[in-house]
């Protein structure tokens, strides 16, 4: 999951907008349905990483719709920066998990969560 959060952040960071977000949504809902993780406060974490990468991800989507408006109004730009900030956030949220699976269960994933 941080990976594909890094890469949708790092499009934008280079200046690209940012138009197909599927593959994107596709994989967060996809982590959405994984099951809980028996310790309570890495489920905490995860839990409050997927939120920052879906509602970070909804605000970029919801204020830059394509074909919809000619221009985005003053509103829609900050929801837009909101999302990016939150997306920022997630990936770090998600780092930081990785580095809890490790330092506490000595797991490093195979794939980036």
């Amino acid at each position: 999951m941080r990976r594909e959060a890094e890469e949708v952040y790092a499009q934008h960071a280079e200046g690209d907008w940012v138009i197909d977000f599927t593959w994107y949504f596709d994989r967060v809902h996809e982590a959405q349905k994984y099951p809980p993780i028996p310790d309570r406060k890495t489920q905490a974490a995860w839990s409050a990483a997927l939120k920052h990468v879906n509602n970070g991800g909804d605000d970029i989507l919801d204020s830059t719709r394509l074909g919809t408006v000619e221009s985005q109004s003053a509103e829609q730009a900050k929801e837009e920066a909101r999302g990016w900030k939150e997306l920022a956030e997630g990936i770090k949220d998600l780092k930081a998990l990785e580095v809890r699976l490790h330092d506490v269960f000595g797991l490093d994933p195979l794939t980036s969560p």
